[in-house]
């Protein structure tokens, strides 16, 4: 049978499927919610932050594969900006409210599982995955939690490596294909293209950022604005996404498609910032460092009446619009009032 989803608050299916216990032997069951600990909306998806059981499936449970597989169709649907990530269902146990220590340990945990994979299916990005590993436990807990960037980088990270590592360890390039293609287009152009290229290649600016996280200096002050925006992407038929990697890395603050499916890597900055200029030349050089094709760099002034909407029409447009290796620059003005004669 093909999985079957239903998106429930209760104690029913959440999914049912054939499931593959830890003695690889295979076994019908059905995962179900055992505790419903909070619940998030995340564009047009309700999704339950829950533990979860397996009917029948012995006690060790269900092996890591099919809450994995879950998280992939909830990527699918309308374009979730995983900014937050506070609505995945996972087969591990919640955190409890405040347990902030066990919350980076367990990071840590499984970004040494994931590094452990990494090296057998894709040895070359699982370098990155050390360095970063090696960073996170030579610092303190209290010291990594304290940071609240540092905190959903690492979130975003060990969540983007499990489902990325679900893709790469399926067996065939059309296994692989049909995961993808059952994504939305951004996450798709995020796990197929974008993060490969940045677990496999030299980042000249992660040593840079990683010390400005651990610093505390960096203020991720367009975060509410990029919400809103992806909040009205996903209300008008199109698809955002966003990731403290691509803002950090590859000069993209958020990546949007629209009718063509087309993703469109836009970076956003405030026309007052007295350093436009040098990041408009700066932004550029960063997409073709990455190999990113096309790329939209918007300057707006938040007081100018309804800019948010704004913003969504320029960067729905000019992401079905802009032709490959071309780099827009758009300037937010105010309208010019017409004259009355």
């Amino acid at each position: 049978q093909k999985p079957g989803f239903f998106w429930s608050l209760s104690s029913q299916p959440l999914l049912t499927t054939p499931v593959r216990l830890r003695n690889n032997k295979p076994r019908d069951g059905i995962l179900l919610l055992s505790k419903v600990t909070g619940v998030s909306s995340l564009g047009q998806c309700t999704i339950a932050i829950a533990q979860t059981t397996a009917k029948g499936a012995g006690r060790r449970g269900l092996s890591n594969v099919f809450p994995a597989m879950l998280y992939l169709q909830v990527l699918a649907r309308q374009g979730v900006d995983m900014g937050t990530r506070s609505g995945i269902v996972e087969q591990t146990r919640a955190p409890r409210g405040g347990d902030r220590r066990l919350q980076i340990k367990e990071i840590i945990n499984k970004l040494r599982d994931q590094t452990e994979t990494a090296g057998v299916v894709a040895p070359q990005e699982a370098e990155k995955l050390k360095k970063i590993l090696n960073w996170v436990s030579k610092e303190k807990p209290g010291k990594l939690t304290a940071r609240k960037c540092v905190l959903l980088f690492l979130n975003q990270l060990v969540l983007d490596v499990e489902a990325w590592l679900k893709i790469e360890s399926l067996p065939t390039s059309a296994e692989k294909n049909e995961a993808l293609k059952h994504m939305s287009p951004t996450v798709r152009y995020w796990y197929s293209e974008l993060l490969p290229q940045w677990l496999r290649n030299y980042d000249p600016k992660f040593y840079k950022w990683k010390r400005s996280l651990m610093k505390g200096e960096y203020a991720d002050a367009d975060r509410e604005l990029i919400k809103a925006l992806i909040g009205q992407i996903s209300s008008r038929q199109g698809d955002g996404v966003s990731r403290l990697i691509a803002d950090l890395s590859m000069a993209t603050d958020i990546i949007v498609s629209n009718n063509q499916e087309n993703p469109l890597c836009t970076q956003l900055t405030q026309s007052a910032d007295e350093y436009t200029q040098e990041k408009k030349s700066s932004w550029e050089e960063t997409l073709r460092y990455w190999g990113i094709e096309r790329g939209l760099f918007i300057s707006y002034n938040p007081a100018i009446e309804d800019y948010v909407n704004r913003v969504v029409n320029i960067a729905k447009y000019n992401s079905d619009n802009i032709k490959p290796a071309k780099y827009q620059k758009f300037r937010l003005e105010k309208r010019r009032k017409q004259k009355v004669k």
